[in-house]
C-alpha cells in the first residue's frame, strides 16, 4: 500500500488496512458535482472523504437491495456525515436515510447548504456550512475532535447498531462544534 493515495482507497482495501473515512458526504444524485467538489476540498485539508461517485464499488442499481447494507457499512466506518442540502434534497430517499443512520450511530452531523435553504429541524441544530471557508474551519474542528480521541465507537454488527458512546458526551461535543457555525 506504500505510495497509495489513502483518500481514494477502495472500501475493501480500507477495511483490510483497518482504515476509516473521516467524512461521509451525503447528497442527492443531482448534486453529485457539488458533492465531489466538497469531498475534494475535505481531502485537500488532509481528511478522507467518501462520496458514492468516487467509489468504484458502487453499482448502477440505485435502489438495489444490497445498497442499504453497503451504505450502512461505509457509514459505520465513518467519523462524521456532511449532508449536502439543496432545493431538491427533499425529493431524495437516501439523504434522510443516511442522516438518520448517522444519528443512530452517533456520527458527527453537519449540513452544507446555502443560507437561503431552510433546513429541517433535525438538521438545523447541527453545524451548518455554506462556504469553502466554512468547510476549511469545519475540517480543522473535525481534526481536533479526532485528536482528542473518540475511542468508544458505535458500529453495525449484523445490521444492529451497537451503542458504545454516552449520549451526553456526544451532545456536548455536537454543541461545541455547532457554536463555531452559529
Amino acid at each position: 500500500m506504500a505510495g497509495t493515495n489513502v483518500r481514494e482507497i477502495l472500501l475493501q482495501e480500507a477495511e483490510g488496512e483497518g482504515l476509516e473515512w473521516d467524512v461521509f458526504v451525503s447528497h442527492r444524485s443531482n448534486d453529485s458535482a457539488d458533492a465531489i467538489r466538497i469531498a475534494r476540498r475535505i481531502q485537500g485539508s488532509g481528511l478522507s472523504a467518501w462520496v458514492d461517485k468516487l467509489d468504484a464499488n458502487m453499482w448502477g442499481d440505485e435502489d438495489g437491495p444490497l445498497l442499504d447494507h453497503y451504505i450502512e457499512t461505509i457509514l459505520s466506518r465513518s467519523f462524521s456525515l456532511l449532508a449536502l442540502v439543496s432545493d431538491l434534497t427533499h425529493e431524495s430517499w437516501w439523504v434522510p436515510f443516511e442522516i438518520g443512520l448517522a444519528f443512530e450511530l452517533r456520527r458527527y452531523l453537519s449540513a452544507f447548504a446555502q443560507r437561503t435553504i431552510r433546513l429541517p429541524s433535525f438538521l438545523a441544530k447541527h453545524p451548518r456550512l455554506s462556504s469553502d471557508g466554512d468547510i476549511d474551519l469545519w475540517c480543522e474542528r473535525l481534526k481536533q475532535l479526532k485528536r482528542r480521541g473518540r475511542t468508544e465507537r458505535v458500529s453495525l454488527i449484523r445490521g444492529y447498531a451497537v451503542m458504545a458512546e454516552k449520549r451526553g458526551a456526544y451532545l456536548d461535543e455536537m454543541g461545541r462544534l455547532t457554536r463555531d457555525f452559529s
